[in-house]
């Protein structure tokens, strides 16, 4: 069982409770209209995590989901999702906010970031800042997709 960091203890993660797993070819993390496939063509097993609305309470922002794959009993990459309307500002918020929160949980993952949503704002220079400095705080990539995007784990 993973250990709660101190800085957390009164954030309590239920990961069994939240996660479902499976080796499928193909896992779809979708809301409303956006929506993320991931293909698994390796017979990964990868770990589906509902993060908002299971994982994390209500008094914290949050992503909607983590995706985890292992292979061999070793971790291999945590994927961090948001999906969204429009508001991407307020989607990196909450993908930095997971991943502070689970810091611990996954520091073995190699991390990557995505926000689906059904519209794009223009890229802001704002937007440009918070997404160098989120990806340098977290050693993650961050991208910004709209609508339906499909990757490899």
């Amino acid at each position: 069982m993973l250990q709660t960091p101190s800085f957390q203890k009164d954030i309590k993660m239920e990961f069994n409770k939240c996660t479902s797993s499976s080796k499928n070819k193909i896992t779809k993390i979708h809301e409303n209209k956006s929506e993320l496939i991931i293909k698994n063509n390796n017979n990964k097993t990868i770990n589906k995590i509902k993060v908002d609305g299971c994982l994390i309470g209500d008094k914290f922002e949050k992503c909607d989901y983590i995706v985890t794959t292992i292979e061999n009993n070793k971790p291999q990459k945590a994927f961090f999702i948001e999906l969204k309307g429009c508001k991407i500002e307020k989607a990196i918020n909450q993908l930095d906010s997971t991943l502070n929160l689970t810091k611990t949980y996954f520091e073995d993952y190699v991390k990557e970031c995505y926000i689906i949503c059904t519209r794009v704002p223009k890229s802001s220079s704002k937007i440009q800042k918070m997404r160098i400095i989120f990806s340098n705080n977290h050693k993650s990539t961050l991208s910004i997709k709209t609508t339906r995007h499909t990757i490899e784990c």
